[in-house]
């Protein structure tokens, strides 16, 4: 249940910005506390379906608790860092640092937990079978495991590949427009794509991605610096992919 949980925090922490309240940039101490309740309280609802109900209170208060730090430091250092010649390279570090204190607070919670009390009630259990579209006989863990990954190679997946590419080529001008969300979504694509045909085992056809992507940039390749860019950041698209493929099937 550790990558339920952890498709949780996905949800929580990245999905619910697509919330107009969720997505102000000044975000403000009293706004990033009301996301941390909003947030704890979808965590909370997945440790009730299979923690006892200390647990539930003890995980819920201390999920509140830490994620409101981990928030309140991000935006503090960021805000301190913001038109400073580093300012990318510590968004790119804040970025990793903030998913892996989460992955190791929601991993030390289970070890305190120790599995012998974890339990799916068989509700919940049918719930959580019905939302994620499994069939009878089929194993709930690797349906949960997908989840993740797909959850992971969307959104989150999207801001590292911002951020990467800004430490790779800071002097690239970034403005939002349609085209840049145009540009993410292709990317999102790409990677589920990706993702789906390595589960389908599939890695053949992976060559006909790079290909239709290709064939839709024909023109603008002629140009180095853009063919750059594009070879850059499609490759590093396939290896967020791929990697979230071999650690996911591992």
């Amino acid at each position: 249940m550790y990558l339920f949980v952890l498709s949780g925090h996905l949800i929580g922490d990245y999905y619910l910005k697509y919330i107009p309240f969720m997505r102000e940039k000044d975000a403000g101490i009293l706004r990033i506390f009301i996301q941390a309740l909003i947030y704890t309280l979808l965590i909370t609802i997945i440790y009730s379906l299979f923690l006892p109900v200390d647990y539930v209170l003890f995980g819920g208060l201390t999920t509140l608790g830490i994620h409101f730090m981990i928030d309140l430091w991000h935006y503090l250092i960021l805000k301190n860092q913001q038109g400073k010649p580093k300012e990318h390279q510590w968004r790119l570090g804040l970025f990793i640092g903030n998913l892996l204190l989460h992955f190791l607070f929601f991993y030390l919670l289970f070890e305190l937990v120790d599995g012998r009390n974890l339990y799916i009630a068989d509700g919940a259990r049918k719930i959580i079978e019905m939302l994620l579209f499994i069939k009878p006989g089929d194993p709930l863990s690797i349906r949960i495991k997908y989840l993740f990954g797909y959850l992971f190679l969307i959104t989150p997946s999207s801001y590292l590949m911002r951020y990467i590419l800004q430490v790779i080529i800071p002097n690239e001008p970034r403005v939002e427009s349609n085209r840049d969300n145009v540009g993410s979504m292709i990317g999102n694509i790409e990677r589920t794509i990706v993702f789906t045909l390595g589960i389908m085992d599939l890695y053949a056809s992976i060559a006909l991605v790079i290909t239709a992507k290709s064939l839709a940039r024909f023109k603008q390749l002629e140009d180095r610096a853009f063919a750059e860019r594009y070879l850059i950041g499609t490759l590093l698209s396939f290896l967020i992919a791929l990697l979230s493929l071999l650690i996911i099937l591992k």
